[in-house]
């Protein structure tokens, strides 16, 4: 599964801020509307008393451009140290020539310009600079993600390398873009560890039973493996862009959001529960009548089938509104939800369900002591007390 950072999957189809945006990208730079600030720390005083911090300054720059933005051919950085603009070469200021111009008593016009550069770009302690990138990426997009990291790892090459001359920190929407997504993501695994753990205790106390809340974790995976396995080759793969619907193309998505996975987890997982409990306690209220483990089953199924896919519908078609709206996040997790919910209701709880605790049989109850069988599962009465329940 890849899951696309992209910020512009919340802005709804054919509003002007997104199509102002659109057009800024197809005329400018696609980093031009939230470009990266970088910081540049002096640790040995002012920016100009250490020749050691505009020469490390400097080289972290230099090989930013060579690095980074090679290739690049609408990407920036402009400091005071060095400007690197579209396709014109980099130019870079020695460290004297940065004392010259910065002396107030010069007069020349490049000291006036590097003057008010300074003033624009340097705390009020004079210790630190800071250096504007505009990349070719677009901002939060799957492609900025790699920039993201690769300039994260030259940074702390630097800040490592000098680790007594500079401190640099990079800054800027993809960034914390990248960071939200990294931090989510490599929790949720830990998240869904603990929620399982969490319904196994608790469903497991409510029927004093072991098997029967491992079993209500396989059949709630199932659900979850086939619902997100369908979302991701709609909006990854593209299986419906044949249909030229926009809601479910994954032409500007290439990916499910980052938002859209946490959150419908927790509302599949919540849902499929309620419909395992619903399931679960006709189920085990027939057994405790007498019937057999089949019988019961059976009436479990009977009674509830109909009343859980219902609502199964109901939940569809709510749901079926987020797919369509306009906004590409809301439309991958509405229709992950539709898709969720119908599996569940119409395949997972009405055949999954009754078909592994008949193959458990007794064993779902274990350690539990179930009630003695007054009709058996082959005995003929048992169809006409059923009737009855």
């Amino acid at each position: 599964m890849e899951t696309s950072p992209d910020m512009t999957l919340l802005q709804p189809r054919g509003m002007s801020t997104a199509e102002t945006l659109e057009r800024i990208q197809d005329s400018f730079s696609p980093g031009l509307w939230a470009p990266y600030t970088i910081m540049l720390g002096s640790k040995q005083g002012t920016i100009f008393e250490s020749p050691e911090y505009w020469d490390a300054a400097q080289s972290f720059q230099e090989e930013l451009v060579d690095e980074l933005l090679v290739g690049q051919n609408t990407s920036t950085l402009a400091s005071v140290m060095l400007v690197k603009l579209d396709s014109v070469p980099t130019v870079t200021v020695p460290y004297s020539m940065a004392r010259f111009a910065n002396n107030p008593l010069c007069k020349l016009s490049v000291c006036s310009y590097f003057q008010e550069g300074l003033a624009a770009t340097m705390n009020p302690a004079g210790t630190a600079v800071t250096a504007t990138l505009v990349a070719d990426q677009a901002p939060t997009s799957t492609a900025s993600e790699k920039f993201v990291y690769n300039l994260r790892a030259l940074v702390d090459k630097y800040n490592s390398q000098y680790d007594d001359v500079i401190e640099i920190i990079e800054n800027g929407v993809s960034c914390e873009t990248y960071d939200s997504n990294r931090a989510v993501m490599s929790s949720f695994v830990i998240t869904l560890g603990i929620i399982l753990a969490i319904c196994i205790v608790v469903v497991g106390f409510l029927y004093q039973s072991v098997l029967i809340p491992l079993r209500s974790v396989v059949t709630i995976y199932i659900t979850l493996v086939f619902s997100f396995g369908f979302t991701i080759g709609v909006f990854q793969f593209g299986w419906f862009n044949g249909l030229n619907c926009a809601t479910l193309s994954s032409v500007v998505s290439q990916g499910l959001s980052w938002v859209v996975v946490p959150i419908c987890f927790a509302v599949v997982l919540g849902l499929s529960l309620d419909y395992e409990i619903f399931l679960l306690g006709r189920i085990t209220e027939s057994r405790k009548l007498g019937y057999g483990d089949k019988a019961s089953i059976e009436i479990g199924v009977w009674k509830t089938g109909s009343v859980i896919s219902m609502a199964g519908v109901i939940m569809a078609v709510a749901f079926l509104g987020l797919v369509l709206t306009s906004s590409p996040m809301l439309n991958q997790a509405g229709f992950l939800l539709v898709v969720a919910v119908l599996l569940d209701t119409f395949v997972v709880r009405p055949f999954m369900t009754p078909a592994l605790m008949a193959i458990l049989g007794r064993w779902n109850w274990w350690p539990h002591k179930t009630a003695s069988v007054l009709y058996d599962d082959t005995d003929d009465n048992s169809s006409t007390a059923s009737s009855e329940v």
